[in-house]
């Protein structure tokens, strides 16, 4: 009998407003996966929080399956999400936001392998204005464990490019006090992989583009003024768990709070 245990959750949707009232948002389309493996799923449809905040859909997948038997045993995850036609207060929304979240672990002891194949955002606009945002998802899924990461981080620029942003590092001294807790990508690189306690944390975003100019970006971050931060694809990642937050925005005008969307936890 292995030791295997599966692992793996997802939600959709959640918050809270702290001004001008208090209320949490609660989680939507939320889905978990028990240790012994099977499906779990969710789906939301038609939300409307208030004036604030809707959504036309979310849905969660979440499975844990052991694919083969015998000497070779093969246990393979997955983990997803997506919202569709997300509108937080007409300052940010999106056709589509998807996290796909694939683990394999071949044998028993092993280490698992997780890829991100298939997760981006569609027609994402922030402030009325067209955002592409680039997905370093390949890098990852070259390199599918903590392990490889780690061990590729001092001779790999794309690896380190994923805590390192040049631009960022040079204007981080002046960008806005509400944004600098956000800018983990002005950390200088270094010969280690950068990890507070063990986890390592950075944004999927190696690129952020906006079709119209009126914002200023700050790698993965935006910062609108009367309105708040916005944070785009933050992953923690450990030997043991990834962790990956599709879309984070901290309220700081006449609505305060924050609201998360598209979370997958394996």
């Amino acid at each position: 009998m292995s030791g295997f245990r599966f692992q793996g959750s997802a939600f959709g949707v959640a918050g809270r407003i702290t001004i001008p009232f208090q209320e949490l948002i609660e989680v939507q389309a939320a889905s978990v996966l028990p240790s012994i493996g099977g499906y779990s799923s969710a789906r939301v449809a038609n939300f409307r929080y208030r004036d604030l905040l809707s959504f036309e859909a979310a849905q969660t997948v979440v499975t844990g399956t052991q694919t083969t038997t015998g000497d070779n045993p093969v246990w393979g995850t997955l983990i997803s999400s997506s919202i569709e036609n997300f509108n937080l207060m007409g300052m940010v929304t999106a056709d589509r936001i998807v996290t796909h979240i694939v683990s394999t672990q071949r044998g028993w002891p092993g280490r698992s392998e997780t890829t991100l194949r298939g997760t981006h955002f569609e027609n994402l606009k922030i402030a009325g204005m067209e955002v592409t945002a680039d997905l370093a998802v390949e890098v990852l899924n070259l390199y599918p464990t903590h392990a490889a990461l780690k061990s590729a981080y001092p001779g790999n620029e794309n690896v380190q490019k994923l805590f390192h942003d040049d631009e960022v590092a040079a204007k981080a001294a002046n960008a806005p006090d509400k944004l600098k807790p956000w800018l983990r990508r002005a950390t200088p690189a270094g010969k280690e992989m950068p990890e507070n306690n063990g986890v390592a944390s950075f944004s999927l975003v190696k690129n952020l583009t906006m079709k119209s100019s009126g914002l200023e970006l700050w790698g993965h971050a935006i910062y609108i003024e009367g309105f708040g931060t916005v944070r785009l694809a933050e992953v923690d990642i450990t030997p043991f768990s990834r962790s990956l937050t599709m879309l984070q925005v901290t309220l700081g005008c006449p609505v305060g709070g924050s609201v998360g969307g598209g979370g997958s936890d394996w």
